[in-house]
Parts: structure tokens; sequence; C-alpha cells
């Protein structure tokens, strides 16, 4: 005998979030001795989780190992006819300025790099519904929200950390020394650039249904330098384009005696811009950015259906 089937309707499953227990006595942590990790080793868990998944793809490592290659190479004296000897002529020839020749093209590669890992991570977690399928346990959306961005933000301050290593070292084997201070304010300076950078592409991708790393980069690299470069030819933001974090690389640079950073900047050197920036103002600058994007994205992932 053939029973008639019964087509069951499809239920959303509610979002789940770690239960605050009170306090036992005990001096131990419920939630962590329930099973349920705290927040900051969910935290771990997603960052590590993201790590390997970047570990898969090879782009972004192209990148980096092409941001790593580029002081060797100019330590050869392979391109000195060419490009070199015309910087060289143009902002002297010290170890600093060795150095900023070295990184010309970090500014553009780190925000390059930055979007790729970060401007398109969250929103195909979210489009293809895999957000959680990894964890066997309730995990917060705050935790997973930082700890995929914590996961490309580190590979980003690595490019950066390693790209001024090798630049050091090439200098100081050509120069004998370097200025320590200029290089350090410098790479203080990249470190919180590059945070806001990842930040603005990590908030912006929280926006976007699919993911994107050409939109970001597009706004970040182009559409926000070139408004800005406008504005301050008119006069209107005269003195405070160094500041916004798409103009990390000059203000870099430019204490170690250099101007010459790849950028919009370089292609439209005919803008009367000042760009310059006292160090902790950029610092400060590059991180409020940073918050305001982060914070911005998470709220609309804290909206969003998962």
């Amino acid at each position: 005998m053939k029973f008639p089937s019964i087509k069951m309707p499809s239920v959303k499953i509610p979002f789940l979030r770690p239960r605050s227990t009170p306090d036992d006595g005990t001096g131990t942590d419920n939630a962590q001795s329930s099973g349920i990790p705290t927040p900051m080793r969910q935290m771990q868990i997603v960052y590590m989780a993201q790590l390997k998944l970047y570990m898969k793809g090879s782009i972004p490592f192209l990148l980096i190992l092409l941001v790593l290659m580029i002081p060797a190479i100019i330590y050869t004296g392979i391109f000195d006819g060419m490009i070199i000897d015309s910087m060289r002529t143009e902002i002297g020839d010290t170890g600093e300025t060795f150095v900023a020749i070295c990184l010309s093209m970090l500014s553009a590669m780190t925000i390059l790099i930055a979007c790729i890992l970060c401007g398109s991570t969250l929103p195909s977690e979210i489009r293809y519904r895999t957000a959680y399928l990894n964890f066997p346990f309730p995990q917060s959306r705050t935790t997973f929200y930082f700890g995929k961005f914590l996961a490309g933000y580190s590979l980003t301050l690595m490019t950066v950390l390693l790209a001024f290593g090798i630049s050091i070292v090439t200098a100081s084997l050509g120069y004998g020394s370097v200025s320590f201070t200029a290089v350090g304010t410098a790479l203080i300076i990249s470190i919180a650039g590059s945070f806001a950078i990842c930040a603005m592409a990590y908030g912006i991708s929280a926006y976007t249904e699919k993911g994107s790393t050409m939109i970001p980069f597009a706004l970040i690299f182009i559409m926000i330098p070139v408004i800005a470069l406008v504005l301050a030819d008119a006069g209107a933001l005269s003195g405070y384009i160094g500041y916004i974090p798409s103009f990390f690389g000059e203000v870099a640079l430019s204490y170690l005696g250099s101007d010459q950073s790849v950028s919009m900047v370089m292609l439209l050197d005919n803008m009367n811009a000042d760009i310059s920036a006292g160090f902790a103002g950029a610092v400060s600058a590059s991180m409020i950015f940073g918050v305001v994007f982060l914070f911005a994205g998470l709220i609309r992932t804290q909206r969003r259906e998962i």
C-alpha cells in the first residue's frame, strides 16, 4: 500500500549565537566549559581557516613575490640606465632615497593585494551560504567578520614588512647605512595606511552582493585620488589630502626624501597639490578611516541574511 508523499515546507534555521551564562563561582568560564569557544578563540579559528583558504590561491602570493623581488632587481642595477638613474638625479643618491626607489611601487601593489584579499572574501561566503559550514559550533557574526579581516590584513602587513626589510638590507649593502629614524617613520605610516586600505576594501565589500577586486581598487586607487587632486588643485583641500589613506605611499616616501610613488599623483603631475602630512596626523587619520569602514561593514554584515 502506497502512502501519499508529503512535501515539507522549507524552513530557515535562525542564526545561533553563543548563550552567555552567569559565573557559577568556580572561576571557570561557563562558555568554555560547555564546549563553546570564547569569542577570541572563535576569531582565531576563523582566522586560521581563512589563511588556509588563501594558501590554496596563487595570485595573491605571486603579487607578494613580485613586491619582494623589486628591491632585489633594483639592487642588481638592471634598470639603472632606463629609470633608476633619472630618479636618483631628481631625488638624490643616498641610502634613504634608495629605499624609497625600492618601495616606489609598494603603495599601488599594497592596494591591489589588499583588494584581492579583502574585496571578495566576505561576499562570496554570504553568496554561496558557506559562512558557517566549516565551524561545528555557534559562531558570532562579529568574530567571524573580524577573523576574516585579520587574515587578509596579516598577509598584506607581511608584504609591507618584508618589502621594507629587503629594501633596508639592499640599501645597507650598497650605501653602508640608512637612517632608521626616516625609514621607521615611513614604515609606521605604511603599516597604518595598509590597515586603512584593507579596512576600506573589506568594508566596501560588505555592501556588495558578489564581491569584487576591481570596485574597491578603482575607488581607492583611482577615483578618490583623482577627486582629491582636482579639489586640491582648485584650493578646496589644499594641505589636507595627505591624510587620505589613498596617499599613504606618497606621505611615507616623503619622509625618505622622495616623491616618486607609482600612483595617480605621478600620472596627474600637472596638478598643484600639496601631498604632505604630519607623522601623528597621518597615522591617526589612517586608523580612523580604517575603524570607520570596518564598523560600517560590520553593521551591514550583522543585518544581512547569511
